[in-house]
C-alpha cells in the first residue's frame, strides 16, 4: 500500500501551514528529498520516482522559487479516488490546490485542502494539463457549493424512487 493521498492531502498542506507561521522556509515546500526522508523514515510508502515538483511564473514558465507565483507538484499515476494527479500552492495566497480523480468515472475535481478541510472548487470532466490547471486556478479559487457528478446523480436516483 503506498501513502500518496497522505502525502497530497495531510503532509503537503501541514508543511505549508509551517511556512506560513514561520516554522519552515518556503524552500521546504519543494525540498523532494527532505520529504522522502521524512516520510521514509516514518514508513510512509510513497511512490517518490513519480513525484515532480516545479515553481512557475505568471505566464506559467519555470523559473525560481524567487521569482515564482506558484509551486506545482505532479504526482503518481492515480491508483485510487480521490488521489491527485496535480497539487499547486499560490505562493502570494499560501493555498494549495488539488486537481484530483473523482468517485464518478470521467469527471475530475479541483479542490483545495488546507490542515482543516478539502473543499470542492468545481467538477470538469476533461483531464487538464497541469497549466491548464494553473489557468483554471486564475477562473475560479474560491470553493463552491457545486455537488460532484456523481452526488449529482444519486440525488436524481432518489428522487426517481421516491415519486
Amino acid at each position: 500500500m503506498t501513502y500518496n493521498y497522505f502525502l497530497e492531502y495531510r503532509f503537503i498542506p501541514d508543511l505549508l501551514e509551517q511556512v506560513r507561521q514561520g516554522k519552515n522556509p518556503l524552500q521546504s515546500l519543494i525540498d523532494i528529498r527532505w520529504m522522502k526522508e521524512i516520510l521514509t523514515n516514518n514508513n510512509f510508502e510513497i511512490d517518490w520516482d513519480g513525484i515532480f515538483v516545479d515553481v512557475y511564473d505568471e505566464s506559467y514558465t519555470r523559473t525560481s522559487l524567487e521569482k515564482g507565483k506558484y509551486i506545482a507538484y505532479t504526482f503518481p499515476k492515480i491508483i485510487s479516488v480521490p488521489e491527485a494527479k496535480y497539487g499547486v500552492i499560490d505562493i502570494g495566497a499560501m493555498k494549495y490546490y488539488t486537481f484530483e480523480s473523482d468517485s464518478c468515472g470521467g469527471y475530475w475535481a479541483i479542490g483545495s485542502q488546507d490542515i482543516d478541510k478539502h473543499s470542492l472548487i468545481e467538477m470538469v470532466q476533461e483531464e487538464m494539463s497541469l497549466e491548464d490547471f494553473m489557468k483554471s486556478l486564475k477562473r475560479s479559487p474560491v470553493p463552491t457549493e457545486k455537488r460532484s457528478g456523481c452526488l449529482s446523480v444519486i440525488v436524481l436516483i432518489i428522487a426517481v424512487l421516491l415519486l
